[in-house]
């Protein structure tokens, strides 16, 4: 349940603004999300180094504070979806040119 949530927040935060800015410049979309996707990343890194959190099972206390601190945070969450909507886009600009090729073709 507790997934489904940060989903739904993620799509609400990043997705209807990417789909805006690819449909205007393909590059520039794809450029703000790899930002984004790598501010994500600094972020959970230096929470990770601040806060002492850890994902090795065998640390015991630290492992269970990134259970309740950063596990279901949407803002840790974010790369895998950003890397997602990222890989999204590569599709739609082969299918983009292909289709504005046809077109001078006709």
């Amino acid at each position: 349940s507790w997934y489904l949530a940060v989903d739904v927040q993620l799509f609400f935060l990043f997705s209807p603004w990417l789909v805006l800015l690819f449909q205007r410049s393909h590059s520039l979309a794809r450029k703000v999300t790899i930002f984004m996707w790598a501010s994500s990343v600094v972020v959970t890194a230096v929470l990770t180094y601040t806060q002492n959190w850890s994902i090795n099972t065998f640390d015991g206390a630290a492992v269970a504070l990134f259970d309740v601190e950063g596990y279901a945070k949407p803002h840790v969450r974010a790369q895998s979806y950003l890397a997602g909507i990222f890989v999204a886009m590569w599709p739609r600009r082969h299918q983009w040119q292909q289709n504005r090729s046809k077109r001078k073709s006709s």
